[in-house]
């Protein structure tokens, strides 16, 4: 049996939450062939988490994902209970036999290496909330929907289509309230975007969370759709930047 603690926060600290152990097993289909027990403990919103499995887990940033799903899900018990919202932190991993220790960071290993191939730099995007309302909002929206991508694995497909869709909302054409397909044809021309990958996560991801459906994703297509995503925005600054 491997054996593995996680920790983490429960945000904002100064509201103390303190909940009995809570035992969870399951099947992680990208981790283990067999069920993974979970144990959690929150007290004074300091979070512990042992988890037990029957094969050896290599995918930490997976596993923490999924711990992350479990213990926001008991967060949104107290909270629906008692009125009150909770984030959850989950800062680092811990393998007792090897005393082996994983710091998780706050963002996506894939998107962080390739952090120097932004085509505009943090003062230069700054720049462009000028007062353009019709890009600046669009861009607002877009870097809102692209944060949650990241901060919420499971609504990843999600966070990334609304984050395209207040992007081609910029280059809106026709009356109708919602996007026609001449918005979308204006939108992937002026940005130059193929769009079958979009059709796909909006298709297997999008659509169905919208509805409340909940899908399954891979960890590497969930980097893909946040890399497209990303490459979309930076044309859509490209754009806006390049507006006399």
């Amino acid at each position: 049996m491997f054996t593995y603690v996680i920790n983490g926060i429960v945000l904002p600290e100064r509201a103390s939450v303190s909940i009995s152990n809570i035992g969870l097993k399951t099947q992680i289909p990208t981790l283990s062939d067999k069920p993974i027990d979970f144990n959690i403990s929150i007290q004074v919103s300091q979070i512990s988490i042992v988890i037990q499995s029957e094969q050896e887990i290599k995918d930490f940033e997976t596993l923490k994902n999924y711990t992350q799903d479990f213990v926001a899900m008991t967060l949104d018990i107290y909270g629906y209970l008692s009125g009150r919202g909770y984030d959850v932190e989950i800062t680092s991993l811990t393998n007792p036999p090897s005393n082996q220790n994983y710091i998780f960071g706050v963002g996506v290993y894939a998107l962080e290496i390739n952090e120097n191939k932004r085509p505009k730099s943090y003062n230069e995007i700054i720049q462009l909330f000028k007062g353009n309302i019709k890009f600046e909002q669009q861009l607002r929206l877009a870097l809102l929907n692209f944060r949650l991508a990241i901060r919420s694995a499971s609504d990843t497909g999600f966070h990334c289509y609304r984050a395209i869709e207040a992007m081609a909302q910029s280059f809106k054409i026709s009356s109708s309230t919602e996007l026609a397909s001449k918005d979308w044809d204006e939108f992937k021309n002026k940005l130059n975007i193929d769009n079958k990958w979009i059709m796909k996560m909006k298709n297997d991801h999008a659509d169905q969370q919208r509805h409340g459906n909940s899908t399954y994703m891979s960890g590497n297509e969930r980097v893909d759709m946040l890399k497209n995503t990303q490459e979309v925005i930076d044309k859509f600054i490209l754009f806006i930047s390049n507006i006399k």
